[in-house]
């Protein structure tokens, strides 16, 4: 068999034995794989989509820890100040 690219037998077109599998055009790399192969951008868009989800995901869940955080917060402040008057009222209680 004879490769189309390097011109020489004994292997094909991107097989690992061609000189030059990595050289050439490679926008013409890219529409020849197209047409040989469809499926390849399909899944090439298919991945792109399921890592923007997966990034849009981890920025809900980012968003989600954010709010937590502050709502705990919130209660921490809320219970130190309770826990403030209390002490506060039982000094005054002791004073009096």
């Amino acid at each position: 068999m004879k490769c189309w690219r390097c011109k020489q037998y004994g292997h094909r077109t991107g097989d690992r034995e061609c000189p030059m599998k990595q050289s050439g055009n490679m926008t013409n790399e890219k529409k020849r794989r197209v047409m040989y192969d469809p499926m390849a951008s399909m899944v090439e868009k298919r991945a792109k989509k399921k890592d923007a989800r997966r990034e849009a995901r981890r920025e809900r869940q980012l968003a989600k820890i954010a709010w937590y955080q502050e709502l705990l917060e919130e209660e921490r402040e809320k219970r130190d100040r309770r826990r403030n008057e209390r002490m506060l009222a039982k000094a005054a209680k002791k004073v009096s």
